[in-house]
């Protein structure tokens, strides 16, 4: 396995290259951002651009290790294990700020493509070849063909649609950056199919997460999983999941990851 970080040197903006495979297979920026509410004055803080961060790397055969810092507010830690078809992620958030942290989450965006990239790429077992490597008409097919009644996020009892407009998508309606919440119970993974129907592209979580509903404006899929409730100055939480492809259908993802409920 390989991992690239192509948009910013040394960030976690991450292109992963499968064992015995030559291009990408998906995209992580673990994680975009971070939100959080500063006590006890009860400041929403959102930090985002987390994946643009440099940090210090280093890599084995079988494992990435990765730390940075955004002085005065905190410490991120990643420790990625190398499967043959994704990574087990161990995130640890450290808070270097005087206040305590509280409802603390990350959110994790998962793509199935970089465009534009570093060369450009598209994982074609989810997007056919007849879409060109273009951002938008790769958004728009994931839009308004893949997501509706595709991706799903399973709640720790049930799978769920998540997108909002299952019977009229189309992106020609919504500005390409339209982000909501999808109102679900809290979400432990979500998928989507691949072309031929034998794959599916997850991220899972063994915390719960707020799910977000795909939009218009690039083909990835996102989750929001709970970091703390509260991290006190000077303390680390972790948490951990995994990122991938899997060889079957939603049930049989389930059962894989059953202990995440």
């Amino acid at each position: 396995m390989k991992i690239l970080q192509s948009e910013s040197p040394d960030g976690t903006d991450l292109d992963v290259v499968l064992p015995g495979e030559s291009t990408p297979a998906f995209r992580v920026l673990l994680p975009e951002s971070i939100q959080c509410v500063l006590m006890p004055d009860e400041l929403s803080l959102e930090i985002g651009g987390l994946h643009r961060l440099r940090g210090a790397w280093e890599q084995s055969e079988h494992k990435t290790i990765g730390t940075m810092t955004k002085p005065d507010l905190l410490e991120l830690s990643l420790e990625l294990e190398h499967g043959d078809m994704g990574i087990g992620i161990r995130m640890g958030v450290r808070n270097l700020s005087p206040w305590t942290l509280t409802n603390v989450e990350a959110d994790v965006c998962a793509n199935i493509n970089h465009l534009p990239g570093t060369p450009d790429w598209s994982n074609r077992r989810f997007i056919p070849k007849s879409i060109p490597l273009v951002r938008r008409e790769q958004a728009k097919y994931w839009f308004e063909n893949v997501t509706p009644n595709g991706l799903k996020a399973f709640t720790g009892q049930r799978w769920e649609n998540m997108h909002l407009f299952e019977d009229h998508a189309d992106v020609d309606l919504l500005p390409p950056y339209f982000f909501i919440d999808k109102p679900l119970r809290p979400t432990y993974i979500c998928a989507a199919p691949s072309v031929d129907g034998k794959l599916l592209f997850y991220q899972a979580w063994k915390v719960p997460c707020r799910p977000q509903a795909p939009f218009p404006g690039n083909a990835c899929m996102h989750l929001h999983p709970r970091i703390a409730d509260a991290i006190e100055p000077g303390t680390t939480v972790y948490i951990a999941g995994h990122i991938g492809l899997f060889e079957g259908n939603l049930e049989d993802l389930q059962r894989s990851f059953e202990t995440l409920k």
